[in-house]
């Protein structure tokens, strides 16, 4: 969705090539798309972690190498991925939010998260894409 509006305004920017003014002024409007993008995200990311904070008294999450993450691998788009969703910044609000209202975040570990059984805590394999599970 944003990277079709940056898109827009960045094809705007080299399509005015002639005249310098006109590219100051896409430069301008290409800036303020990114802010405009950006707010938009720090906002979302606020109220989501102030609902948590609101309805949750402990937190879990899974404490993931975020950087790690991006830089490894040869998937392009979930580098992209996991860099637009802000993890790092979601779980910093998080942080912040939870200490200043007394509420505790657990981190973690994610090996076989994904895998292991709620009820039982027996790992049965499965990729990431199989989301349901029953117990053995």
């Amino acid at each position: 969705m944003y990277s079709k509006v940056l898109q827009i305004v960045n094809s705007s920017l080299w399509s005015n090539i002639a005249a310098l003014s006109q590219i100051k002024k896409a430069k301008s409007k290409l800036e303020k798309a990114y802010d405009h993008i950006t707010n938009q995200k720090r906002d979302f990311l606020h109220k989501l972690s102030r609902s948590y904070i609101d309805r949750y008294r402990t937190i879990c999450i899974e404490d993931l190498d975020i950087k790690g993450l991006k830089e490894k691998g040869s998937s392009k788009g979930l580098h992209r991925s996991i860099h637009d969703v802000s993890w790092g910044r979601f779980y910093s609000f998080l942080d912040y939010k939870a200490e200043s209202a007394g509420i505790q975040v657990i981190k973690v570990d994610p090996r076989n998260t994904s895998q292991m059984c709620a009820n039982c805590g027996s790992i049965v394999k499965k990729i990431l894409s199989v989301r349901g599970h029953e117990c053995p």
